[in-house]
């Protein structure tokens, strides 16, 4: 069976010539990591359990331990990853508490490399 997932680039569905764009592969796996990641547990109404539980994370006194621990769940959590390869957490931009997560994990495709900006 062939791993497939819908492109999004900013948060939006992306089309060409009137049909959503499908990825496939290592893309694949890279589309659903980096939503799981970005989407607020509960927000997706199709898959509840799906995301990070962002509103608990962001409360103020938070581990950095805590929220590696919450994001790395979500990302073993893809039927396709094998195992982390690497996993960095930067603050991106302080003042918008927004952090920058790296990741590379090993998958049934091969390995998988990007970033998300939460």
């Amino acid at each position: 069976m062939s791993i497939t997932a819908t492109k999004v680039v900013n948060g939006e569905i992306v089309y060409e010539n009137g049909r959503r764009v499908i990825l496939t592969g290592r893309d694949a796996i890279a589309q659903r990591l980096k939503n799981a990641i970005s989407i607020w547990l509960g927000e997706f109404s199709l898959e509840p359990l799906l995301g990070v539980d962002w509103e608990t994370l962001l409360e103020k006194g938070i581990s950095r331990g805590r929220i590696r621990s919450a994001i790395v769940s979500v990302i073993d959590a893809d039927p396709a990853v094998i195992r982390i390869v690497s996993f960095s957490i930067e603050d991106a931009e302080p003042a918008e508490r927004t952090i920058s997560i790296r990741f590379t994990v090993q998958t049934t495709e091969g390995e998988v490399a990007d970033e998300v900006t939460a």
